[in-house]
């Protein structure tokens, strides 16, 4: 099981980064430049069962990404770039061998402002993304 989460969360960060916009895991990485994500994962397991009775395993992914940018309009573009990523799957998404499809079931943005963190004394633009996803291994 561990093993499919942590394919999953790379199904994510590939998925990320094939958008215009450079992709961190929980925090910025010292130096790096705005506008860019920062993302972090929450994933549960659960089986579907169909009308025949026979189980499907899939997951759940939960993945909360920080749209940073120096402006708010700038944040949002990136809240935008974002949806347009996870949009209009199913995604597939070849991990090690095997394929993860990812298909988007929620999308939900709110703004914030972040606290001075780079040194210029100038706290970024946040536009906080929830993005919900049903996820399957095939």
């Amino acid at each position: 099981m561990s093993s499919m989460m942590a394919k999953v969360v790379r199904a994510v960060r590939t998925r990320l980064e094939s958008g215009p916009r450079d992709a961190y895991a929980s925090m910025r990485v010292a130096g790096a430049t705005t506008p860019c994500y920062v993302f972090d994962v929450s994933i549960d397991r659960e089986v579907r069962m169909d009308q025949l009775g026979s189980a499907d395993l899939m997951y759940s992914a939960s993945v909360t990404v920080e749209c940073i940018a120096d402006t708010l309009d700038l944040a949002m573009t990136l809240a935008d770039e974002l949806l347009d990523i996870f949009e209009g799957g199913p995604h597939s998404v070849t991990i090690a061998g095997d394929t993860i499809t990812l298909v988007l079931t929620a999308f939900s943005c709110q703004t914030r402002a972040e606290m001075p963190d780079d040194g210029q004394q100038d706290g970024e633009r946040i536009a906080s993304c929830t993005i919900s996803l049903q996820v399957k291994e095939s």
